[in-house]
């Protein structure tokens, strides 16, 4: 069965900038170490997927210390080696949630495709040339995700939902509950185990009228999007690039090794108030990582990890006066 941990916090910021120049790097805003490994670095400037366990999955992560401000955290497990895995025909990216169905899969599934663990963190930060933003948005606003996998036998193809609406799967009908919202982010990553990214593209599901089955709409994506380079990016993805990385949390591959083999550990990062973007001011409630048979929005989902995100939603807040 799926078992989920998680934790989140909020924060806002509240700021005026002007003159920002469309030139930054999501790599290298100092917030996140895009590096190919899920350790913190003292020497390196901002967090890691070891702080982002620990805050919100202090049971796995017992060690290390929490995220530097974080406004969302997320860590889910898959629960076994054979976790949950998409079922039916009908299960694909432009279909809306309520038609996925899925189960608990006993074997069967290619070792490379399948996922172990999924993590993400968002975070909120002033505006700057490493880190542009939409006219008129006051923060940048930054979304970090990434997976292991069993085994490295191969490249990969992965994807990452980001939903406003809380999604959850329903063991007795094998469905899912939720539905999409105009906004939710897809990020579909084409990768080689050898370390090179050579594609990312970002959707966002807009219901009946977009350009990709009708729900859709391709917002930006590039090749050769592997952080790390000089180049301006608003998005970029890396895996781990030698056999032997450290594992922060409990792990065993395939082959029985506690440590990652070159390219079981893929992370990246997306700058949501780019120009490009535009989605700064989506809050999301719940992540999902999918495998996939390739990047095309319409390919068959393999297997997915499906964890809580954020809080979203709206408040009142009252109080006496004389």
């Amino acid at each position: 069965m799926l078992t989920v941990v998680i934790a989140a916090v909020s924060t806002a910021v509240a700021m005026t900038v002007f003159g920002i120049v469309n030139a930054g790097a999501v790599h290298d805003t100092g917030t996140f170490e895009l590096d190919g490994n899920a350790t913190n670095a003292a020497a390196t400037a901002g967090d890691d997927w070891d702080n982002v366990c620990h805050q919100a999955a202090p049971t796995i992560c017992a060690t290390g210390s929490n995220t530097s401000g974080a406004t969302a955290v997320s860590f889910t497990n898959d629960g076994a080696v054979n976790g949950t895995i998409f079922t039916t025909g009908g299960s694909k990216d432009p279909s809306d949630v309520s038609s996925w169905q899925w189960k608990d899969e006993l074997g069967g599934l290619p070792a490379k495709d399948n996922l172990q663990n999924s993590f993400a963190a968002r975070y909120s930060i002033a505006p700057s040339t490493t880190c542009p933003v939409t006219a008129g948005s006051a923060t940048c606003e930054l979304l970090y995700f990434g997976s292991d996998r069993l085994d490295n036998s191969g490249d990969a193809q992965e994807g990452f939902w980001f939903f406003q609406n809380k999604i959850t799967t329903d063991p007795a009908t094998g469905k899912f509950n939720g539905v999409h919202k105009v906004g939710d982010l897809l990020i579909l990553s084409d990768f080689s185990n050898g370390g090179g990214t050579s594609t990312i593209n970002i959707y966002k599901w807009v219901g009946s009228g977009g350009d990709t089955n009708g729900t859709l709409n391709f917002l930006a994506g590039g090749t050769a999007a592997k952080c790390g380079g000089s180049s301006p990016d608003a998005f970029c993805g890396i895996v781990n690039p030698t056999d032997g990385t450290t594992v922060p949390w409990a792990f065993t591959d395939k082959s029985g090794n506690t440590t990652y083999l070159n390219g079981e550990f893929y992370e990246g990062g997306v700058n949501l108030s780019d120009p490009s973007i535009n989605l700064g001011g989506e809050c999301f409630a719940s992540v999902a990582s999918e495998t996939r048979a390739s990047t095309s929005p319409t390919a068959t989902l393999k297997d997915f990890v499906l964890g809580n995100f954020g809080t979203c939603g709206s408040s009142t807040n009252t109080s006496a006066h004389a």
